[in-house]
């Protein structure tokens, strides 16, 4: 369980953001950057004349399949979902019911979400939440939830009560046919800088398999999170607006550019960062298609 301590600073942290009007964006240049930000994204969709279609690709979700480690008889099927970006009252940019569809004829045991469930960062997540729980419903999984830079930690009692094992900083053991795996989650490492990996990696039991969530691959700059043998992540879109080829036109991590997409290794350990299925600051995908993806980890 998160500290009183975590708990109470990432609470005014975001009744830091809350609170922050028009002109302290101005002043710090954050809204111009969130605006710059935005112009590139709508200018590169724009004058490659592709702009119908990255507004199409918003619910072309592409499946990854992944197996990891060597084969055994024994294995974990982890269908991951990322960035859902649910607004409150704007169904353009993700839709549930496309999203349960998608995932109709996937086979997995569980459901990890890694994070920025909601669009805003600050405000009602009542939308947000009963959106998950409908997700959660349709999809009949274990569904193991970590928060992102969006997501507030308020969100958690009402995503458990939803049906989610929320992780913050903590992890459960999950009894895979027998094989004890560890499934740790980190806070937000992004904008809160909130992820405790050493927590969420900590266990007595003698388990096969230690597998980490995090919002953001910018976790692996703490040494401790290279202590898990899989970690899976989003936050960074892939891009969402990219050059031909699938290259990111920004990247929005301070962390090495390779993180930023697809399977990756951070010194010995193993990661993946999903492009997610949702958008931010506009409805566009351009290169780089959403995604769903199932990871096979092999058990010994």
């Amino acid at each position: 369980m998160p500290s009183s301590a975590q708990h109470k600073n990432r609470l005014a942290k975001e009744r830091s953001l809350k609170e922050r009007t028009y002109h302290h964006y101005a002043e710090s240049g954050t809204w111009k950057r969130h605006l710059s930000i935005r112009n590139v994204m709508r200018k590169t969709a724009k004058f490659s004349g592709l702009n119908w279609f990255a507004r199409r690709n918003l619910r072309n979700y592409e499946i990854t399949e992944l197996a990891w480690g060597e084969a055994t008889d024994h294995s974990l099927k982890v269908l991951h979902l990322s960035d859902l970006h649910f607004p409150e009252n704007d169904t353009a940019r993700v839709d549930r019911q496309s999203l349960v569809a998608a995932c109709k004829n996937l086979s997995a045991d569980i459901c990890v979400i890694t994070g920025d469930l909601r669009d805003k960062s600050f405000g009602s997540f009542d939308v947000c939440v009963a959106e998950i729980a409908e997700l959660i419903a349709s999809l009949s999984l274990p569904t193991f939830i970590v928060l992102g830079n969006h997501d507030s930690i308020e969100m958690k009692e009402p995503l458990v009560a939803a049906g989610a094992t929320v992780l913050v900083n903590e992890n459960i053991i999950y009894d895979a046919d027998g094989i004890a795996v560890l499934i740790g989650g980190v806070d937000d490492p992004h904008y809160y800088e909130a992820d405790d990996p050493i927590a969420a990696l900590r266990t007595d039991t003698h388990v096969a398999f230690k597998l980490l969530l995090a919002h953001s691959p910018e976790v692996m700059l703490k040494d401790a999170a290279q202590d898990a043998d899989l970690v899976l992540c989003g936050h960074t879109h892939g891009g969402q607006v990219c050059l031909p080829g699938g290259n990111p036109i920004l990247a929005n991590i301070r962390a090495p550019r390779f993180l930023v997409r697809g399977q990756w290794k951070f010194v010995a350990t193993d990661g993946f960062t999903s492009r997610g299925c949702g958008t931010t600051l506009l409805p566009l995908r351009l290169n780089c298609r959403p995604e769903i993806a199932v990871h096979k980890i092999f058990l010994a």
